[in-house]
């Protein structure tokens, strides 16, 4: 039974894999925020360029 204690206990103090975690954690949420903004920028984008070809015609 105790031979799996010391396993846990390294896995335990092994800071590695939260650092990870926090880093995808970060990666993940300023790839969310770059998504959203590039959506904003490209609707903004079709609705100038819209107006553009309407006043062309």
């Amino acid at each position: 039974m105790f031979e799996h204690l010391g396993g846990w206990l390294r896995l335990r103090l092994d800071r590695r894999a939260v650092t990870a975690i926090e880093y995808a954690m970060i990666a993940g949420t300023a790839g969310i925020a770059a998504l959203g903004g590039a959506t904003l920028i490209g609707t903004s984008l079709r609705s100038i360029f819209t107006k553009l070809g309407s006043a062309f015609h």
